[in-house]
């Protein structure tokens, strides 16, 4: 890939790659158009020398989300109540999101609270999702938190249980249109 790469820069640059003399200026591969495209392939070539030879998927060209049996064995639950942005990256950790989109913190609380194990209320003019008493019977706490700058919020915790739940029900999160795209129609 490097000699390719090479190749492909000096053709840009209009140099002969296997002689290292000046290409004539009226040849076609002298020609502004070629010359562009082939910078263009030198930078293609680049990533994915810099991705290790593997050639990274579009997101558009991506599988659908879902786990085998073996894949969710592979989550790691925290022992200790975790936030859902955090859990989703575990769960995303036990994928292979190189060719299948990942699952996001958003998208499993779509699910949670079309299960009834959140539910969205307005406080301070923001929306925001607690746990209901079926979540929090559940192992969702809903804790509140102060940022460095004094700023108040509440976020939801999930216990080792609740993790594990998700886990098993995980292939069912990218059922729910997410409520952000409901409003939207």
């Amino acid at each position: 890939m490097q000699r390719a790469k090479s190749y492909i820069v000096k053709l840009a640059n209009g140099v002969d790659p296997l002689s290292d003399t000046e290409l004539p200026e009226d040849t076609a591969l002298n020609n502004i158009q070629l010359s562009r495209c082939f910078f263009y392939v030198a930078e293609v070539l680049e990533r994915v020398i810099q991705n290790g030879g593997e050639v990274i998927t579009c997101a558009e060209d991506k599988a659908k989300f879902e786990m085998t049996e073996e894949q969710k064995a592979r989550v790691s639950i925290s022992p200790e109540p975790l936030g859902i942005n955090d859990f989703a990256k575990r769960i995303n950790a036990a994928v292979n999101t190189k060719i299948m989109t990942g699952v996001s913190g958003v998208k499993i609380n779509d699910w949670l609270v079309a299960q009834g194990y959140l539910t969205e209320i307005t406080a301070h003019d923001r929306k925001m999702r607690v746990a209901s008493p079926k979540g929090t019977a559940a192992g969702i706490a809903t804790i509140d938190v102060a940022t460095s700058d004094g700023r108040n919020f509440k976020k939801n915790v999930y216990s080792p249980e609740m993790q594990r739940f998700i886990v098993e029900h995980i292939n069912q999160v990218n059922t729910v249109v997410s409520t952000a795209a409901q409003a939207a129609d």
